[in-house]
């Protein structure tokens, strides 16, 4: 859970943003980045310690470039984060971005713009 769903906050897409960080970390690392050994110990550092620095290092070890826009992701304070999806392929897609390869990104871009605009809203 995102930070600001543990307290009075407004829950919004940047809470899917940090989910899909933390996604990311699991499938690199095998565990949750805030695993712990108890639900109180998994909310403090939720909230307070942040990720486990050896979860994030393994999606550094896979892709440096990645790394940066998971570590954006989980900031806790959600302002912080990219607001919403299409902020986050912005961020990851972006031909400023050092992930930008035009011929795999852009086809990337487009699949998932494509899938967002056929959802009915």
């Amino acid at each position: 859970m995102a930070p600001e769903q543990l307290g009075e906050e407004r829950v919004g897409p940047a809470a899917d943003v940090w989910a899909w960080a933390c996604c990311v970390v699991c499938a690199a690392h095998g565990a949750s980045p805030f695993a712990a050994t108890s639900p109180g110990a998994v909310i403090r550092r939720i909230v307070d310690t942040g990720p486990d620095p050896a979860a994030l290092a393994a999606v550094h070890a896979l892709a440096p470039e990645l790394a940066a826009a998971v570590q954006r992701a989980l900031i806790t304070d959600p302002a912080g984060r990219p607001t919403d999806g299409t902020v986050l392929v912005d961020l990851l897609t972006s031909r400023e971005s050092p992930l930008h390869e035009p011929t795999q990104w852009d086809a990337v871009r487009e699949e998932i713009t494509r899938g967002w605009r056929t959802l009915p809203l």
